[in-house]
């Protein structure tokens, strides 16, 4: 009988642990679809209304005739500030072939804030890719492989992985956003998403190569083929990387810095966390609160280069002037289009995106505390970058104007120039 009675309770215990567990997910996934993906769709929306309401540059010139380049960006730059999330930003930018950084702000809201200077130290975020695109036109260069390669060719022959067209997905799909694979690999599961929506926790952490072969398993097996449209992906740029790790026979940090920082003479550059003499980094702010650094996580060709304002202006006047640099068969390649899709109007070098309109070239980046925008134009001679340590998307309206307004400038002085 007590034998019956406690195998009752223990069966009752365990259905009621059951019964919770459930319960426990059931809420998670109620909560993240009422209150967190809501709040990333509220983040979008906000983003876009700030990008609309950031003045212009005849906002801030004002009745001034004619405002030099460093009054407009220090005008501009001081209107971001006003903005009660954002903390420091710095701006760089090439007219003429000359350099000029207006920095603004702190670099971090703490006791020991320093001013943002040329040397401040950020994350890049996405910018990451073109250079990540430069790797891979310098391994093109030296033999390592080509274009056409098909990325099974750099991983293990146990990995399943799904076709694009029906063809084999090749470094050519990956570089240019028409690989068909997802933005972030669908292993992130829905937990680690609202994690980083609420606590701005680093949302790629684990994804190393296991997880990533996991991914691409799981993306063949609910795939027979995916379309070659151009679709942003994070998922993509990480393989590459990967893949360009396991031709070269180095670790990513040390190929980023023989093959590119080093050639190009980059001081405070690099994959993964800098070291105490490259500069003082940044901390980074989302919504007014620190944000955890997705720097040294497995995502760093896609997302995870540090760099400074001074360094960002040698690696644009380096795509300016290849010529002018030891990698200028891999610039040139990594410029050249590689693919377009007419219906979306975009255009993709290897990670660069190419304005239809003019020719420029251009990319933003944001991580969990940081935004960036980087853009320059080869007919006219111009560049901008803008580094900021918070969210705010702000920084693309505010790099767009700048671009638009040097161009613009350049193109007035060559043609009084060229008058009789």
């Amino acid at each position: 009988m007590k034998l019956k009675s406690r195998s009752a309770f223990a069966l009752g215990f365990i259905a009621g642990v059951c019964l919770t567990v459930v319960g426990l997910i059931l809420f998670a996934i109620v909560l993240y679809f009422a209150i967190v993906q809501p709040a990333s769709e509220r983040k979008i929306i906000q983003q876009q209304l700030s990008e609309l309401s950031f003045p212009t540059v005849q906002d801030v010139a004002g009745e001034k005739a004619d405002p030099s380049v460093r009054e407009i960006v220090t005008a501009l730059g001081e209107a971001y500030l006003e903005r009660p999330e954002n903390v420091g930003v710095v701006i760089g930018t090439v007219i003429d072939g000359k350099r000029e950084i207006v920095a603004l702000g702190q670099d971090s809201r703490n006791a020991d804030a320093q001013p943002v200077d040329g040397k401040t130290l950020f994350e890049i975020g996405s910018i990451s890719k073109p250079l990540t695109g430069v790797l891979l036109a310098e391994a093109v260069r030296r033999g390592e492989l080509k274009l056409e390669d098909p990325l099974a060719s750099a991983m293990s022959k146990d990995v399943r992985i799904p076709k694009v067209d029906g063809e084999d997905i090749t470094f050519r799909h990956l570089a240019t956003h028409t690989s068909g694979l997802p933005r972030v690999p669908p292993t992130i599961q829905v937990w680690r998403a609202a994690a980083y929506d609420l606590l701005l926790t680093y949302p790629y952490e684990g994804l190393e190569a296991a997880e990533q072969d996991r991914a691409l398993t799981m993306v063949a097996d609910t795939t027979a083929s995916l379309p070659g449209k151009y679709s942003y992906s994070n998922f993509a740029f990480t393989l590459l990387a990967r893949a360009l790790v396991a031709r070269a026979g180095l670790p990513y940090d040390q190929l980023f810095h023989t093959r590119l920082a080093q050639p190009l003479g980059l001081k405070q550059t690099g994959s993964g966390y800098p070291a105490p003499e490259q500069g003082r980094m940044a901390v980074g702010y989302s919504g007014g609160q620190e944000s955890a650094s997705w720097v040294a996580g497995p995502i760093r060709g896609a997302g995870g280069v540090v760099s400074s304002a001074e360094d960002m202006l040698t690696i644009l006047q380096a795509h300016l002037q290849p010529e002018s640099t030891p990698l200028a068969e891999s610039i040139k390649l990594a410029l050249t289009p590689q693919a377009e899709q007419k219906e979306k109007g975009v255009k993709t070098g290897l990670g660069w995106m190419i304005a239809r309109q003019n020719g420029g070239f251009w990319h933003n980046g944001a991580t969990g505390g940081f935004c960036s925008y980087a853009a320059f134009q080869p007919q006219s001679g111009v560049a901008v970058v803008v580094l900021s340590n918070s969210t705010d998307g702000a920084v693309n309206p505010l790099g767009l104007r700048i671009i638009r307004m040097l161009h613009a400038k350049a193109v007035a002085r060559d043609q009084v120039d060229k008058s009789p």
